[in-house]
């Protein structure tokens, strides 16, 4: 993907397709067809945690304007 995109597969957003093909690609050359399954989760499982830690956290503090 980063040879295809460049540098745009870097950036914060694309970077976690990014990381998820990663692992995908990673984890079926490892554990067969199930990999893919289980490899999209496996580096991108801290920043899928960490979103909805954060987003709990600032929905406690903010009130919605509507």
């Amino acid at each position: 993907l980063i040879k295809f995109a460049g540098a745009g597969a870097t950036l914060p957003i694309s970077s976690f397709g990014n990381a998820l093909v990663k692992g995908a690609m990673a984890e079926a050359a490892r554990s067969g067809p199930i990999g893919i399954l289980t490899g999209t989760f496996e580096l991108t499982s801290s920043g899928i945690t960490a979103s909805i830690i954060f987003g709990f956290f600032f929905a406690l503090l903010f009130n919605p304007k509507g």
